[in-house]
């Protein structure tokens, strides 16, 4: 995805993310609004694909 429109994305994010309404919202559902930023959130997917893939692979999960 060219950098202009992650910036774009990024941006609209931020400004959703930044409300009262979307903080409250994520605290009734237990969890807290927290913005990264794209190179913080891409770190943490890449993490997250690794860990929760390892997970599957070692369970043998499958698609079938």
């Amino acid at each position: 995805t060219p950098a202009p429109v992650i910036a774009k994305i990024a941006d609209a994010m931020k400004q959703v993310i930044d409300t009262p309404e979307f903080s409250a919202k994520a605290e009734q559902q237990g969890g807290t609004a927290v913005y990264l930023g794209p190179e913080a959130f891409g770190k943490f997917t890449a993490e997250e694909l690794e860990r929760w893939g390892k997970i599957i692979r070692e369970a043998g999960i499958t698609t079938d």
